[in-house]
């Protein structure tokens, strides 16, 4: 009715007289608005937010900057001035937001409720997750990476050994496997278990840069091939190491045939495919049908057995990650990488870095990727549910109890 038209006239400030009249002092609402409806402010769209409000009686303030409203919603949380937010008014942003709705931030937080809610392990409830703007997440990770490569190096020989697909079956030579084993073990003991050893203890944590010179190049999809991670070079030691002759027990891994260390030295002037083709390898039945093969099957079940459950249903055996930009949404940005020396590079660092050239870049958080994930009909999804936040003080969550799936 006309009644109606001239109070949201008014109390949008359309009215011809308020054109010449002062504005209205913070604190105060068109006095029609402020008696008999709530009033509003939207800005950046919200079509169906605004009908939805007008049907049920709302005002709209049409001055985004107004201090009048009972709720302002906005698509920048850098429109709201929480500050000066009365008792009362509501706003669709809360201060610091950023500490839940950010990868970086939610990374960070849960990180720190795993050791306020005494909970055993934060890896039973989130993928592993660094934030590569972080220099000691950095750190962090690349040993994560070079233990998780060691695990997956461990599964795919379990898997090739134990499944008796074929009799020609080839997996990883003694030596790849020998390493792998040492370094898992050493990363997953307890420090508490060494510390008292000063040899042992300083080996702890860590991998040795010859332990990761044999192992950086091997390939998780087929134990023949050696990978370029990405500087274009594979070392002669590399070589040296991988190549023994079929049969060479563990006393002898290390001597090589001649004629294999000649051959090997010709490749190394060669294309990283050239150098492939004389990466070591050996059948599977190689280790089933001796003793030392069959203790060292014994030793890969057991640590990996060891290992944290999470691990065994996320990990798989490709050491896969995902990047994701640490602000944005919707799937934005993100990429899969399986490479150390690409996922590093994609945020300004490097293999041997500190984690301070990161600091500058933008923010990246790398997480372990779900290799056998939940699908539906052949699909990834989201599940996804509402939730209002009302207060923080008491901490007060609404939530809408059906979840929808994306």
């Amino acid at each position: 009715d006309s009644g109606t038209l001239a109070e949201i006239k008014e109390a949008r400030g359309l009215d011809a007289r308020r054109r010449d009249s002062a504005p209205v002092t913070a604190g105060s609402k068109p006095k029609a608005a402020m008696s008999r409806k709530r009033v509003f402010i939207i800005k950046g769209g919200y079509n169906d937010l605004k009908k939805a409000l007008l049907r049920r009686g709302w005002v709209e303030n049409l001055d985004s900057k107004s201090t009048n409203f009972d709720l302002k919603w906005t698509l920048n949380a850098k429109d709201i001035d929480y500050i000066a937010l009365k008792d009362g008014q509501m706003a669709n942003h809360f201060g610091r937001n950023r500490e839940i709705t950010t990868k970086t931030g939610l990374t960070s937080n849960l990180r720190n409720s795993y050791s306020v809610h005494n909970l055993t392990d934060m890896d039973d409830y989130y993928p592993r997750a660094y934030d590569l703007s972080d220099p000691q997440d950095v750190g962090d990770f690349i040993l994560e990476y070079k233990l998780t490569k060691c695990m997956s190096i461990l599964r795919q020989f379990l898997h090739n050994v134990t499944s008796y697909l074929d009799a020609s079956t080839l997996t990883y030579g003694p030596r790849i496997v020998d390493t792998a084993l040492r370094v898992c073990e050493r990363l997953q003991r307890d420090i508490n278990d060494v510390i008292d050893s000063e040899l042992v203890s300083f080996g702890h944590g860590n991998i040795s840069r010859a332990e990761w010179e044999l192992l950086r190049y091997v390939s998780l999809n087929d134990p023949q091939e050696c990978v370029d991670d990405g500087e274009g070079t594979l070392p002669q030691s590399l070589l040296n190491m991988n190549l023994q002759p079929l049969g060479v027990e563990s006393e002898s891994v290390d001597e090589a045939d001649e004629d294999q260390r000649e051959a090997a030295s010709s490749c190394i002037r060669g294309s990283a495919a050239d150098v492939a083709s004389c990466a070591r390898y050996v059948s599977a039945s190689h280790y089933r049908e001796k003793p030392f093969g069959r203790w060292t099957i014994a030793e890969a079940q057991r640590v990996l057995t060891s290992s944290s459950t999470q691990a065994a249903h996320v990990d798989g055996f490709y050491n896969a990650w995902i990047m994701k930009p640490g602000g944005k949404s919707r799937g934005r940005g993100i990429q899969m990488m399986r490479c150390l020396h690409e996922i590093l590079s994609r945020c300004g660092c490097s293999d041997d870095s500190d984690g301070s050239a990161a600091a500058d870049m933008e923010q990246w958080v790398v997480q372990k990727y779900i290799e056998r994930p939940l699908l539906i009909m052949g699909y990834k999804f989201d599940i996804r549910v509402w939730v209002l936040v009302t207060d923080w003080n008491p901490l007060s969550v609404w939530i809408w109890q059906r979840p929808y799936i994306r």
